[in-house]
């Protein structure tokens, strides 16, 4: 679920206004059919900066060959395919409405229309996930009472932390005029407190009861947003950076303590 809040609070916090099909500026490329919820848009500034985590990912790779399990499972899962490709394909659509909503209007008659895709592309994944042997998403585990609370958690995290880390380089550079350096800076303390709270998380979820760790982190996630609301251009940097340390704290207490309380057999 935080994957499926990433995509979708990326787009309704950017909402890119996209141009005729086969258009381009600086930092945009769109191209499509120009009709209803066909049209693409590719940020083509973002692609740099992905460039920095290559080494990281290289990492991951040399360590997940070198420290996971090599033995093959005796009688290894087929893939469900047919669901992961509903899945993309709804997710897909669901981005496209804010798009298409900014453009026409969210209650004008072709987002509703738009909107019919996602729902249908939806209900047909679920319907699949039901029968299916082998499911993508067993979708009974949501009979789960702990591991239905913890899913709803997750997306909430998921649409703070992704949603925030779009929104507030684009605070920086628009209304407290930082360069795009500074701007790039100020999520730096963020995401350092981000690794030490996830490895504090972890301890204290080893010592109590994740509730109280869900609750608080929460919490904390709240209070920086709302001192953020009160943030203006004459805002200081490191008066910024503390209340983004402050929610990327809370957050990071969530991660460990979503993981137990998922599978916790009472609360």
């Amino acid at each position: 679920l935080p994957t499926v809040a990433m995509p979708t609070a990326l787009v309704v916090a950017g909402l890119p206004v996209t141009l005729p099909p086969c258009c381009a500026t600086n930092d945009t490329l769109t191209f499509g059919t120009g009709a209803p919820c066909t049209s693409v848009t590719i940020t083509l500034g973002a692609v740099p900066t992905a460039w920095p985590t290559v080494p990281f990912c290289v990492a991951g790779l040399v360590l997940g060959a070198r420290t996971l399990p090599r033995r093959a499972s005796p009688s290894p899962l087929p893939f469900d395919w047919i669901g992961t490709a509903l899945f993309l394909a709804a997710l897909a659509a669901l981005l496209n409405v804010p798009v298409l909503g900014h453009r026409q209007g969210f209650l004008s008659a072709g987002v509703f229309a738009c909107m019919a895709a996602p729902v249908a592309l939806g209900a047909s994944f679920v319907a699949w996930e039901r029968r299916a042997a082998v499911p993508l998403l067993p979708i009974r585990l949501f009979r789960h009472r702990h591991f239905a609370n913890a899913a709803v958690v997750a997306f909430a995290y998921g649409v703070g932390l992704f949603g925030s880390t779009y929104l507030v380089p684009v605070f920086a550079q628009d209304i407290a005029h930082y360069g795009a350096a500074e701007a790039g800076y100020l999520l730096v303390p963020p995401g350092i407190a981000l690794a030490i709270a996830i490895a504090m998380g972890g301890r204290l979820t080893d010592r109590l009861h994740p509730a109280p760790i869900l609750v608080w982190g929460l919490a904390l996630f709240a209070l920086s947003s709302l001192l953020l609301t009160s943030a203006g251009a004459g805002t200081g940097f490191w008066l910024l950076a503390l209340w983004l340390v402050i929610g990327r704290a809370g957050l990071g207490m969530l991660i460990p303590a979503l993981s137990v309380g998922a599978a916790a057999n009472d609360c």
